[in-house]
């Protein structure tokens, strides 16, 4: 049987402001990649 972490169950918050791909990683954000946004703007 598979252990299951506590993330697992909890909603993924949007990494506003977040600039560490490290910290997007370990805290479980939701990346939002706005690249192909910004070169049509």
């Amino acid at each position: 049987m598979r252990k299951t972490k506590s993330r697992d169950y909890m909603p993924r918050t949007v990494a506003i402001g977040v600039q560490n791909f490290e910290n997007i990683i370990k805290n479980n954000y939701f990346y939002i990649d706005k690249i192909n946004f910004i070169k049509e703007w």
